[in-house]
């Protein structure tokens, strides 16, 4: 691989791994505002699985930290960057407008803000960047 796109790829990392990294500290240190986020702004799963699933997303999160800042798992890392993002996109989408009383779940929990095309672009971006270097490295 050429130079300028080795260092292209680690700045694109450093990058995720510092948004994924801030994003994921936030839920671990509010576990209970992403809880209500999962549980009653998107009421995408019960209650009693959201005690359960929203500190392993969040945790999951840091994983990918780890992995994108991992030479040998870096790969790894910016696909799962990208079904992360699918997963938030599937979410933010059909609920773009709504103003959701706990925050979005990305950043500002406990901060009431509307799901805008900003948000859903931002984030469809970072999945084209991710999946297009973790299919790069693959090959």
């Amino acid at each position: 691989m050429n130079n300028w796109l080795i260092v292209l790829q680690w700045v694109a990392a450093i990058g995720m791994a510092i948004v994924f990294y801030k994003s994921s500290i936030q839920k671990l240190q509010n576990a209970y505002g992403f809880y209500r986020i999962i549980s009653e702004d998107y009421k995408l799963i019960s209650k009693e699985k959201a005690t359960f699933f929203s500190p392993l997303l969040a945790a999951f999160e840091f994983i990918v930290v780890i992995w994108l800042l991992t030479p040998w798992m870096q790969a790894w890392g910016f696909i799962m960057v990208a079904c992360l993002q699918v997963l938030f996109l599937s979410v933010l989408i059909p609920r773009k407008g709504d103003v959701m009383k706990y925050g979005c779940g990305c950043f500002g929990l406990n901060t009431p803000k509307e799901i805008t095309s900003r948000d859903i672009v931002r984030n469809s971006m970072i999945l084209c960047a991710a999946a297009i270097l973790g299919c790069m490295n693959l090959l």
